[in-house]
């Protein structure tokens, strides 16, 4: 639980909103929902599994460390619904690191690790501090991922196949534009 505080002191000063998952042991620690400067809730949620302690730190430099994690808990990770972020709490110097799961294991990696090809073994990056930087990092990959829809959108919309003289729009378009934020939906 002291990193689980530490991670929801650091979201509460940074006025960010953090919802304690209240299962013990089973699946995400929490979920933090970003919000804009100002305070503003983007709407953009993420799930956060911490671990806190030495023992969860191993092969360290002065850049990286590895966490061996249970090729369950990888797959339960990247089977969840939100983007996921792996967090090493460090007690001693009251530090913790972030880690982008689904990114750091995309690309074929986790296919590989459940075969046997490389180890079960995530690289954390020690310049990913638990701090106000992190969560510029993810309203960025956030806005990354509305403009992704909005493109999907665009692309879709002008497919010679679509008929907008119609009063409705087509069920596939309605899908996509409910995906888009509030912002970038009333700009289309």
């Amino acid at each position: 639980n002291v990193g689980l505080t530490h991670v929801r002191n650091i979201t509460d000063r940074e006025h960010q909103i953090f919802r304690c998952v209240f299962e013990e042991d089973v699946g995400i620690d929490a979920n933090i929902e970003i919000c804009h400067p100002g305070g503003e809730p983007s709407g953009f949620v993420v799930g956060v599994q911490v671990k806190s302690g030495e023992s969860y730190i191993r092969g360290e430099t002065d850049s990286t460390f590895t966490f061996y994690a249970d090729p369950e808990d990888i797959q339960y990770w990247l089977s969840y619904v939100l983007p996921v972020y792996l967090v090493v709490y460090r007690p001693d110097t009251d530090v913790a690191y972030w880690l982008d799961v689904k990114e750091a294991c995309g690309g074929g990696r986790f296919e590989d690790m459940l075969v046997g090809a490389t180890p079960h073994k995530l690289v954390f990056n020690k310049s990913n501090i638990f701090s106000e930087a992190f969560f510029a990092h993810v309203l960025r990959t956030a806005d990354i991922e509305q403009r992704r829809l909005y493109n999907e959108f665009l692309a879709t919309g002008f497919a010679d196949k679509v008929d907008s003289t119609g009063p409705t729009l087509p069920f596939h378009l309605r899908r996509l534009i409910s995906k888009l934020d509030s912002a970038t939906a009333a700009a289309l």
